[in-house]
């Protein structure tokens, strides 16, 4: 397990004392869901406008690729480096009482998601999440095998 993944684990078992509800309870659970993330590199152009993976980047022209820096990104940048923490959301959870009947079978749409941490444990509890991302890192971020798709969840569904 990678660091971020565990200081994630970390914070939610930190929190789950001062959480009253199901919901709230069940979501900071569903951090031990979290898959590690091995590094990976991708490629930006100068203006860091457009991201690339190495795939992309390798059906992209000569020119265009010499003109591409490279940019490794750990775990830390995938869950929590520009948005915080995906257990912060345990907060909003239990003010508002969203999900009283829990999230299976719920439809949840994040515009403007940042990270994925808490869409992951959404989808682990049941519900049918979609992030919805305009930042062009985040486009070529997660993209890669099981940044997507279904994910099996806790509560035997998937979301």
């Amino acid at each position: 397990m990678g660091a971020t993944v565990a200081q994630i684990r970390k914070e939610a078992a930190a929190l789950a004392p001062l959480v009253k509800t199901a919901l709230a309870q069940e979501f900071l659970a569903a951090a031990a869901d979290l898959p590690p993330q091995a590094p990976r590199r991708l490629w930006h152009d100068a203006a860091k406008a457009h991201y690339f993976t190495d795939a992309e980047a390798a059906r992209l022209g000569e020119a265009e690729r010499r003109a591409l820096y490279p940019r490794s990104v750990d775990e830390e940048l995938y869950y929590v480096d520009r948005f915080g923490t995906p257990v912060a959301y345990a907060r909003p959870l239990e003010i508002l009482g969203l999900g009283k009947d829990g999230l299976a079978g719920k439809r949840v749409v994040d515009f403007g998601f940042g990270a994925p941490g808490h869409l992951r444990m959404f989808a682990s509890l049941g519900a049918h999440v979609t992030g919805i991302e305009v930042d062009p890192l985040s486009k070529a971020l997660y993209t890669a095998p099981g940044d997507q798709g279904p994910i099996h969840g806790r509560l035997g569904r998937d979301g």
